[in-house]
């Protein structure tokens, strides 16, 4: 179990860096997020999502392959991101032990992305996995790796911020300071930025998922473990949550999976309170490793990143009308 996890953290963007640059800031990042009421109001698109267009009550119809020029020869692509609009895609692109991430527009959802390109800016290291974004696509936090061999050496979670849309980012820079010297990847921030999960390398191969607080300042707090998810020795990471956060799609290895690392699912009934009601997701999970990246805002798309026909592919999972 704990072999195949590792595998799978290598496969999807496990690892870390040497963060070089940011020894001048010592003082708490305060990376500026949006509101929850304000989240997706600059491309226009509440109206559109707020209407779900399925029964959030039914099971996830079997993933398929997000269309477009997403899939390059010779890389596996992982960690699927969005905006609220589902019109502009992030996600990590591997070779071997370097990541980078990349990203792809489409006009509308009903079409599929345009041809993908590298975000430059956040600097072309080899080292950048995981990205995730608020929701009104002008936050993103990633994970900088360092893969050695087949261990996972270090990992820090980076953020960055863009004006607008149409803007390039501004410089990396670590989510708070001073920057933790525990192995941290996999992030995943809430759609209003209030809450930053992420896994953290406790033992060799096994990771618990962790989650920090924004402030009222905009500050993230120091993380704690979100100790109700753990299972044994088994590892969880790689989160996708709704848009209120009570609902949680997560990837784990524990006993009773399909092969790899399968979806889990569990609720809680406030921000407040703690999960319950963990639940395997077969109709999500394959013989082989599953990883949530995003969920729509009418929680009727679940985006994530398997290995189920290939080392690594964007997935997309459909709730019926």
């Amino acid at each position: 179990m704990a072999r195949r996890w590792a595998a799978l953290l290598l496969s999807s963007t496990l690892s870390c860096n040497a963060l070089v640059g940011f020894g001048e800031l010592e003082r708490d990042v305060a990376i500026q997020v949006p509101d929850a009421g304000a989240v997706g109001v600059e491309a226009g698109s509440d109206a559109r999502v707020e209407e779900a267009s399925c029964d959030p009550g039914t099971d996830f119809g079997p993933p398929v392959l997000v269309p477009g020029s997403l899939h390059a020869a010779g890389t596996t692509e992982a960690a699927p991101t969005l905006t609220d609009d589902e019109l502009e895609l992030f996600f990590e692109r591997r070779a071997g032990a370097e990541g980078a991430i990349f990203s792809a527009r489409r006009d509308s959802i009903d079409e599929p992305f345009g041809e993908s390109a590298e975000v430059t800016e956040l600097g072309s290291t080899g080292r950048s996995f995981a990205p995730t974004l608020t929701g009104d696509g002008l936050a993103l936090f990633w994970s900088e790796q360092t893969v050695e061999g087949q261990t996972i050496t270090a990992g820090a979670i980076m953020a960055t911020r863009r004006l607008a849309r149409d803007k390039r980012f501004g410089p990396p820079e670590p989510y708070r300071t001073p920057a933790e010297t525990s192995i941290r990847v996999l992030p995943h921030v809430t759609g209003d930025g209030a809450e930053l999960y992420f896994s953290v390398l406790e033992a060799p191969n096994v990771s618990r998922i962790h989650r920090s607080l924004r402030d009222d300042r905009s500050t993230y707090q120091a993380p704690a473990r979100v100790a109700e998810l753990a299972a044994g020795s088994a590892s969880e990471g790689g989160v996708a949550m709704s848009r209120d956060g009570l609902t949680m799609f997560f990837a784990s290895d524990r006993a009773g999976t399909l092969g790899g690392a399968d979806v889990f699912m569990a609720t809680r009934p406030s921000r407040a309170e703690a999960f319950t009601n963990i639940a395997h997701v077969p109709a999500l999970s394959s013989p082989r490793s599953d990883r949530p990246g995003w969920l729509s805002r009418d929680g009727c798309r679940l985006y994530l990143g398997s290995d189920r026909a290939s080392d690594g592919s964007l997935y997309v999972a459909t709730r019926p009308r």
